[in-house]
């Protein structure tokens, strides 16, 4: 009997020694997971914001492109008016040139006609009788 009692006694040990190793086994698998889930999101939110970058720079650089054209655009429009001497019919006048996905629109001015504030005051500080 007593023999019995210790087999059972070694047994029933050995058993908790592998649910224990087994519950450790468990922890470490979630602890990688939770290792590997995280790194998953912060690859995932690094790559979106590297994408919304890279949108904006391409529309920054459309924009500043239709810029450039418009202003091409503008000065044509200058030159034939004035070989057609109907210069004073294009200052002031809205215009615009259609572009993928709608317009852009500008309008000549004629800065002589104003006052340059600038010219109002001088480097010392005095007036200058404009």
């Amino acid at each position: 009997m007593r023999i019995l009692n210790k087999r059972i006694a070694l047994h029933s040990g050995s058993s908790v020694r592998k649910l224990q190793q087994s519950g450790v086994a468990l922890i470490s698998a979630l602890l990688v997971v939770a290792i590997a889930t995280t790194a998953a999101v912060t690859l995932s939110a690094s790559m979106q914001l590297n994408l919304r970058r890279s949108a904006n720079l391409y529309t920054r650089d459309q924009a500043w492109q239709y810029l450039l054209g418009v202003e091409e655009f503008g000065k044509v429009l200058l030159k034939q008016a004035i070989d057609n001497d109907k210069l004073d019919l294009l200052i002031g006048e809205e215009r615009a040139l259609p572009v993928e996905g709608g317009v852009v629109t500008g309008r000549i001015i004629d800065l002589q006609a104003g006052i340059n504030i600038n010219d109002i005051i001088d480097a010392d500080d005095k007036e200058n009788g404009v």
